[in-house]
């Protein structure tokens, strides 16, 4: 399936949908993509996540990358502070994100993808703690920036 039918398939989130990059806003400056004609469109997540359900841990973005000649996978971007204070912050986000995609965004769910913590700053968790366990136990990749999105495989 290709990201603009997922998208267009997805009431919840389609108005919050942008052409290449442009939904990350500032956030964009912190990953890089060599074939820009791979990234299929972005989307602000956390603004419809906050207005739909504004209690819970929203997700930052969404970006649509092709994968193959004839299908697209997503690359769900969470860009945060990377230390052992905050892995459970970044677990809640994916939780709430999973269960946002399951009821407002099926098509958009059953896209292959990759979950992306992209800190802001010096990663702090060393590679064999129990919090980048914990981490790397919800598929969870963490990244410093810039972030090369040619290099990530949504499965």
């Amino acid at each position: 399936m290709r990201y603009a039918e997922a998208l267009a398939a997805s009431s919840s989130l389609k108005a919050h949908g942008r052409p290449g990059l442009q939904a990350l806003g500032a956030d964009s400056s912190r990953v890089t993509v060599k074939n820009t004609r791979s990234i299929r469109g972005s989307i602000n997540v956390e603004s419809c996540q906050l207005r739909i359900a504004p209690r819970e841990n929203a997700w930052d973005y969404g970006v649509g990358i092709e994968i193959s000649g004839d299908s697209d996978g997503m690359i769900w971007l969470e860009v945060h502070s990377a230390n052992s204070e905050h892995v459970q912050t970044v677990i809640d986000k994916l939780d709430s994100l999973l269960r946002f995609l399951r009821e407002h965004a099926p098509a958009l769910n059953k896209l292959p993808r990759a979950f992306v913590w992209l800190a802001t700053g010096r990663v702090q968790l060393s590679p064999n703690s129990t919090s980048r366990r914990r981490i790397n136990a919800r598929g969870i990749v963490l990244r410093s920036a810039p972030l090369a999105l040619d290099g990530l495989v949504p499965r």
